[in-house]
């Protein structure tokens, strides 16, 4: 098993679709940081065909029953992260943007860089 980023976004929620590009770009660096992401939502394949307009999240979305989706995240809340160990615990949770997502994107910068500099 791969520690794993579960991405939670809805269509009907004007700061997901804000988000979409910023964790995109996050799909080169996960394979270099031995992560795997999925994009987590209950909703219709037509709806989310629409929402992501071709974006590269549709090639890692997982569908998912109400059921389900409610057990991973309880209050449906979006934008939302979930990150997941190796053993399959979970090591955190939050808002997207917050000071773990952040901390986060800093150090898939750091992959960034690091990777551009030996390229």
């Amino acid at each position: 098993k791969q520690p794993t980023v579960l991405i939670f976004l809805s269509s009907k929620c004007p700061i997901c679709k804000d988000k979409i590009p910023e964790i995109e770009a996050l799909l080169p660096l996960l394979s270099q940081a031995g992560l795997l992401m999925n994009f987590v939502s209950y909703e219709s394949k037509g709806s989310m065909v629409k929402f992501l307009a071709g974006s590269a999240l549709a090639d890692i979305t997982l569908l998912a029953n109400k059921k389900n989706y409610k057990q991973l995240n309880p209050s449906i809340s979006t934008p939302f992260y979930l990150f997941v160990d190796h053993l399959g615990q979970l090591t955190a949770g939050g808002t997207i943007g917050d000071d773990d997502w952040l901390s986060f994107m800093s150090q898939m910068e750091e992959i960034n860089t690091s990777s551009g500099e030996a390229a």
